[in-house]
């Protein structure tokens, strides 16, 4: 998840915004997902429960998601920090009973993605 944010972040930078058909970039299985009805709910579902989240409302997920940010922002000074604070955090994800495992899966995908943007702009930046 995580390369491909990177090679999306990539073409973004590029200005490359060709409009490449999507089987060309997805599994027939991704495709087949974001086009999907369910997706689509789910999608402004999710934008919807934003928009209405308050603090004092948060499930395990997002209290997870919270802290692994508020220790994101703060500590890291390079990639690798990064790595070990990511790794740390699967490592108590996996060991938790009070997170689903599809919960842990999308938790893990959220984890790549900030790992591997770290990683991807301090390359570009330096």
């Amino acid at each position: 998840m995580g390369a491909k944010h990177n090679l999306v972040l990539q073409k973004l930078v590029d200005n490359d915004l060709s409009l490449t058909p999507i089987n060309k970039c997805l599994t027939p299985e991704e495709e087949s997902i974001i086009t999907s009805k369910e997706f689509e709910d789910a999608y402004y579902a999710g934008l919807e429960a934003e928009n209405n989240n308050s603090d004092t409302n948060e499930d395990v997920p997002d209290v997870v998601m919270s802290l692994y940010l508020e220790v994101f922002q703060n500590y890291p000074d390079k990639a690798d920090d990064v790595e070990f604070i990511t790794n740390k955090y699967i490592e108590l994800i996996s060991a938790s009973n009070e997170l689903t495992a599809e919960e842990k899966e999308i938790i893990y995908s959220a984890l790549s993605v900030a790992a591997s943007s770290y990683e991807y702009w301090e390359n570009s930046l330096k």
